[in-house]
């Protein structure tokens, strides 16, 4: 069997909100790690992989929120901790909105809003977020959009 591998450059961005101590985040696509992110920072940062034709998912795991990252004053949230994605770019092609449209989160939480939680950007829970795409890319964004 013959693979396609292709190096395929991948820049990921999110902003990090925090209250008390930031969250540990870890990202993958596929099996392939990567980042491990525990810096409570806006992120970034260019990642070359080598994926080859066929299905991917990209996965962002968020650990390490406690009762300690929510701030409830007169019993209204005042300050919380939480993950808001920006944009993820694939050899240059913006899949933000198909991101937005497509992505799933699965909290790990006492009592989610859901069990998965779909059509969102701000990521308030431990939990993973997940996103599946194929490569060749250009192929599996019009069969998206069109």
């Amino acid at each position: 069997m013959a693979w396609n591998l292709c190096m395929t450059k991948v820049n990921i961005k999110y902003d990090h909100t925090w209250h008390d101590h930031p969250l540990t985040l870890t990202g993958h696509i596929d099996d392939q790690q990567l980042f491990y992110d525990q810096s409570g920072d806006k992120y970034d940062c260019d990642h070359t992989v080598n994926l080859n034709d066929g299905p991917h998912m990209f996965r962002l795991i968020i650990e390490g929120k406690t009762n300690s990252n929510v701030l409830i004053e007169n019993d209204k949230t005042v300050k919380d901790t939480f993950i808001t994605m920006d944009t993820m770019v694939v050899d240059n092609i913006d899949l933000s909105k198909l991101m937005l449209l497509n992505a799933k989160f699965y909290p790990k939480h006492e009592d989610p809003k859901s069990p998965v939680l779909e059509k969102i950007v701000e990521l308030g829970y431990n939990g993973e977020y997940v996103f599946e795409f194929n490569t060749p890319l250009y192929e599996w964004v019009l069969e998206k959009l069109y």
